[in-house]
């Protein structure tokens, strides 16, 4: 397999373009555009390397980066962090021997979003070239995020990190200033392996982030580098940990609020049907006198009884001198 950069004047001529050749990343199934664009072969040969295919595209998306940044690291291993740098690089790769793989990674050969042209335009060039912030930029590209991704963790710490969520975990994590520090990049992949050891999915956004931030929240009042690795993982720790356990409380809470909501309308609904119920015969009749509070049980066979066939709870009828309210109608 040829790897080869793109020329620095081509690639500066396709970025200037891209309004007007946009739709070439979506229709053109091989790259023999981008010679007619620039006028001659826009790429520079840089290194024979072993063929090898990067990951099957029917796999989950997760799946297919976890897989492609140990493939391609395994066989670009040989890049100095400065070559892996270089937009040029990785733009000929992207447009190159890897064009069709990109595109269809990026299901350009099945979805063009057309509603916004400046969204699709810098979405192409940060995928298929590098644009943003200096680590931004490596991170952004199709493919340069996966050689930086095994160059930040070792095969263990991919596997730490795991498939799931892939790209944003890696955004999260590779954009952030303190990666670039040996004890601090060691105490998060701990602070990682802690929630592995558990079977705990961390979520990037949710847990990893947050607990990024409130270590760097530490480092306004503490030097960081003073830190060992363990003290480093177990302020992550602790973080992801309170979050865990005030969700459980307020799951606990809402829970037993709708426990108790539940069992109010279910008694509510029992009352509204005992108030709507009728004197039936076989029935049992529970009344109270309205002089004295005390409670007589009329059955069936008495004749009051027969008189309170047909009435509802809450009526009041006389008795032995007295007036009594039918309370509670029950089945014999």
């Amino acid at each position: 397999m040829e790897l080869c950069y793109m020329d620095g004047d081509a690639l500066d001529t396709l970025k200037r373009s891209l309004p007007q050749i946009l739709e070439k990343y979506f229709i053109e199934k091989d790259n023999a555009w981008i010679a007619k664009i620039y006028g001659k072969n826009p790429f520079v040969k840089f290194r024979e390397v072993p063929d090898f295919e990067l990951a099957p595209l029917d796999l989950e998306p997760g799946e297919i980066h976890f897989r492609n940044s140990k493939i391609l690291y395994k066989n670009l291993s040989f890049l100095t962090p400065r070559q892996a740098a270089d937009e040029r690089f990785w733009a000929g790769l992207c447009h190159g021997v890897f064009y069709d793989y990109v595109r269809r990674l990026l299901i350009y050969d099945k979805v063009k979003d057309s509603s916004d042209e400046t969204k699709t335009i810098n979405a192409i060039k940060s995928r298929f070239f590098l644009s943003g912030g200096a680590r931004e930029r490596i991170i952004n590209n199709t493919l340069s995020k996966y050689w930086w991704a095994r160059h930040i963790f070792s095969d263990e710490g991919l596997d730490i990190l795991g498939a799931n969520d892939f790209s944003t975990k890696i955004f999260s994590i590779g954009t952030r200033a303190f990666i670039g520090n040996k004890k601090l990049l060691n105490g998060f992949i701990k602070f990682l392996r802690h929630f592995k050891e558990k079977n705990i999915e961390l979520n990037a956004k949710t847990h990893i982030r947050p607990a990024m931030s409130e270590l760097n929240k530490r480092g306004g009042a503490i030097i960081l580098d003073c830190l060992t690795e363990e003290e480093i993982a177990a302020i992550m720790i602790e973080h992801v940990e309170k979050f865990f356990a005030e969700k459980s409380s307020a799951e606990k809470t809402s829970a037993k609020k709708v426990s108790t909501e539940k069992s109010a309308a279910e008694k509510s609904a029992a009352e509204k049907t005992l108030s709507e119920r009728i004197v039936k015969d076989g029935d049992k009749i529970y009344a109270t006198s309205l002089a004295e509070g005390s409670i007589k049980i009329f059955k069936f066979g008495n004749k009051v009884f027969q008189k309170l066939i047909g009435k509802k709870v809450g009526h009041v009828f006389e008795w032995n001198g007295k007036q009594w309210k039918i309370t509670v109608i029950k089945k014999a």
